[in-house]
């Protein structure tokens, strides 16, 4: 396995909250295409935790979409590729902190 937790440093929670992205997008790719590179290369499985830095919805998609790219552009496929999310929303946590 090739794994990774593309979470953040220590960044606080403005911005764990925020929405925002840390890395630039081109730092994300290449990272993430020379990661699936390597375990293609030898036939490793790939999981990347926290996407995005705060794993946020939205930064699990984006990563799908620079994988599903790099896949393509560096002829890898065909792949099966999962995303998990686990973005809980406000209403969830009120409920749970009441």
């Amino acid at each position: 396995m090739v794994a990774a937790d593309a979470g953040s440093g220590d960044i606080g929670p403005f911005y764990l909250g925020s929405g925002h992205w840390y890395n630039l997008r081109e730092w994300e790719e290449q990272d993430l295409t020379t990661m699936l590179k390597g375990a293609r290369a030898c036939g490793a499985r790939m999981i990347v935790g926290s996407a995005g830095g705060a794993g946020l919805d939205q930064a699990v998609d984006l990563y799908y979409e620079i994988v599903s790219a790099a896949i393509k552009s560096e002829g890898l496929g065909p792949l099966t590729v999962a995303r998990i999310y686990s973005q809980v929303t406000l209403d969830w946590l009120r409920a749970r902190v009441e």
